[in-house]
């Protein structure tokens, strides 16, 4: 341990110069792999796993809405015959919702298990790069409490949007080909106008 005055260059040399016969190199703190990789840019690295998470947590939310959008969709004529035979509306709405429960609670289960198995293979490879006398990588339950109530909240809330929708319209719109009761965007009139050159298959994206 030095003084704040003391000179490390001047303290280096001097014993390196002490322990020449036996062949010495004298190396300080901040020069170790291990504690410059701890100290250097934790924030910036927690910082970094946080958006990867959220990405990850993002693209399963639109997987799971886009699914259960189009489970929806193709039952829309059967949930507009089940309208016009006069069955309530939270019967209607019931089927597609325990549906979309099922994947939540299939997705958390699987997604903790992959979780865990990413955490110790990254555990591994974080002892093997900081060679560390000790380590502690607990089990985080809470973050995974968390984690795993909205990774089942998410998807039901995704999949009460298309069956709300689908339960609103007149049993007679509902039972209408899809090529029929498909509606347009605000938009599709001016886009129809628009002069865009090419053939359909050009036109297409």
């Amino acid at each position: 341990t030095l003084t704040e005055d003391a000179d490390r260059a001047l303290l280096a040399a001097e014993l390196e110069t002490l322990l020449e016969p036996v062949g010495a190199t004298v190396q300080f703190r901040e020069d170790d792999d291990s504690y410059r990789i701890i100290t250097e840019d934790p924030e910036g690295d927690q910082q970094f796993y946080n958006v990867f998470a959220v990405a990850i947590f993002g693209g399963a939310v639109f997987a799971a809405f886009n699914l259960t959008t189009r489970m929806v969709e193709a039952q829309r004529r059967e949930i507009g015959i089940a309208m016009a035979m006069g069955y309530p509306t939270w019967i209607i709405a019931a089927r597609p919702l325990l549906v979309g429960l099922q994947i939540a609670l299939l997705g958390v289960v699987f997604g903790l298990g992959v979780g865990v198995l990413i955490g110790n293979a990254m555990g591994g490879l974080v002892q093997d790069v900081q060679s560390l006398p000790v380590f502690e990588t607990p089990f985080q339950f809470q973050i995974f409490l968390w984690v795993g109530l909205g990774g089942v909240a998410v998807p039901l809330i995704a999949i009460s949007y298309p069956v709300i929708r689908a339960v609103r319209v007149a049993p007679i719109d509902a039972i209408k080909p899809t090529h029929l009761a498909a509606r347009g965007t605000a938009l599709a009139p001016f886009v129809r106008r628009l002069p865009i050159p090419g053939d359909t298959f050009a036109r297409l994206p």
